[in-house]
């Protein structure tokens, strides 16, 4: 019985890291993607008026959990993924991007939080530190849009499919394993023939083993069609 159990624990597991990366990366994607919406409109703000709109984003720096959690999530899931390469290489690519999110906020955003002290003293010359700021978060969101929809092809990819092949290959295991289990019996029992009502026992109780043995394993690539 735990033989049978694990390969469905492992899948258990790993839909549960995958479903976790995918909410956590589109979670991410929130606070830049609403400071790429707001872009055109800030930029064309006077002065005062976006030092004003700027103070609307006190703690916005929880978000910081948001993307911890992507990142980790993510390793994890390249980890786990790491025999598919197709999987693999679309879940690295995901964690590069969110990492890439990283490096452009702590050398182009960070610093322009840093010279205004959280936008609460105007810069000597707010035009370069408004447009150095706002273009950050843009590139941050589509970083952050493009490690979303990697992180989706990395799920899909990992995802295994039957083939017509496979099922063929299953049909005719049920089949073996219910003529040898049918042997058996006569062998054991003698010559008196199996009820049909035991012959679809058998088969019933054959066919709810044959999945976990043709189940592929995970990060095992599909079998082409």
């Amino acid at each position: 019985m735990q033989h049978e159990q694990w390969p469905r624990l492992q899948w258990r597991w790993l839909d549960s890291v995958q479903l976790s990366t995918v909410v956590l990366v589109a979670l991410a994607l929130i606070p830049t993607g609403a400071h790429l919406a707001e872009l055109p409109t800030k930029l064309g703000l006077s002065h005062a008026d976006y030092m004003t709109v700027q103070s609307l984003y006190s703690g916005w720096a929880l978000f910081g959990v948001v993307i911890v959690g992507a990142l980790a999530l993510t390793a994890l899931h390249t980890h786990l993924v790491r025999a598919n390469r197709a999987a693999f290489a679309w879940s690295a690519f995901a964690f590069c991007c969110i990492a890439g999110t990283q490096v452009i906020f702590w050398l182009f955003t960070y610093p322009m939080n840093v010279s205004t002290e959280n936008w609460t003293v105007m810069p000597p010359d707010l035009s370069a530190a408004r447009a150095q700021w706002e273009y950050s978060h843009a590139a941050s969101a589509g970083l952050n849009l493009v490690a979303l929809v990697a992180a989706v092809m990395s799920v899909l990819a990992s995802r295994p499919f039957v083939s017509a092949r496979v099922l063929g290959a299953i049909e005719r295991d049920i089949e073996a394993r219910v003529a040898r289990t049918y042997a058996d019996h006569i062998r054991s029992d003698g010559p008196a023939r199996m009820s049909s009502s035991a012959v679809d026992s058998l088969s019933w109780n054959t066919f709810g083993r044959t999945p976990l043995s043709f189940r592929p394993p995970i990060m095992h690539h599909p079998v082409p069609s």
